[in-house]
């Protein structure tokens, strides 16, 4: 089984020294866990951190084996515009962490995909004030609470 598509990391286990697994919800397959050789390599390291948007191939020999992750490359990169900011870094672990344990694998949540983008969008822009960042990650719990 393979596929191509684009996702948001939720979630990274350390495997090895060098290798990750790594759960990431993607926009058309739902959530998927994969193996990353040499993730943590110089060239890697920024592209897989928590939150970053990312383009990859999902290959498995089954369904419901464990796969790999190859070809990732960084979309946007929303982990590097939040982590110095309290607030911002919650509601991105919160909602991360919400979604990791609310969802089951490989169950399409097309729509939700999007407003998840629009919010971590809003909460990397500079602009947007703390009572607009907490009113949308309330907003977006909610969309979720109704998935």
């Amino acid at each position: 089984m393979k596929f191509s598509d684009q996702g948001i990391i939720i979630s990274q286990k350390k495997f090895n020294e060098n290798s990750l697994i790594v759960k990431v919800f993607s926009q058309n397959h739902g959530i998927y866990n994969g193996f990353v050789k040499s993730a943590k390599s110089q060239k890697n390291r920024t592209i897989f951190q928590i939150g970053n948007l990312v383009s990859f191939e999902h290959m498995s020999r089954t369904e419901e084996s464990l796969g790999q992750f190859a070809n990732v490359d960084l979309v946007k990169g929303f982990c590097s515009k939040i982590m110095f900011d309290r607030l911002r870094l919650d509601c991105a672990n919160s909602l991360f962490s919400i979604i990791d344990s609310a969802f089951l694998e490989r169950e399409n949540h097309e729509d939700l995909f999007e407003k998840i983008c629009n919010f971590l969008e809003n909460l990397s822009d500079d602009e947007s004030q703390k009572v607009e960042v907490i009113g949308g990650y309330v907003k977006l719990e909610l969309e979720i609470l109704k998935n």
